[in-house]
């Protein structure tokens, strides 16, 4: 088992988080609203699937260590079946 920084077998790499969100405001120095706009319009679908990339490795590595997440269906059939009294 791998173990990070807090010596916890689960972490967030926080640099890479920052990479991701710090590149959309790079944008905001520039005072043309349209220009600005059209910028991080073509920079937000780039920006959407690191997040999406980098999530799913988490999901993975976390589901490896603590087993499946289940998805919010399963949760609320388990719900309906087994109803708190």
């Amino acid at each position: 088992m791998v173990y990070y920084k807090r010596r916890e077998p689960f972490s967030v790499d926080r640099e890479v988080l920052s990479l991701i969100f710090n590149n959309a405001n790079s944008y905001s120095d520039i005072e043309d609203k349209r220009a600005r706009i059209a910028k991080k319009a073509a920079y937000l679908p780039m920006q959407m699937k690191s997040i999406q990339h980098w999530l799913n490795q988490k999901i993975a590595e976390y589901e490896k260590i603590f087993g499946q997440i289940p998805s919010p269906e399963e949760v609320e059939s388990r719900a309906r079946r087994h109803p708190q009294q």
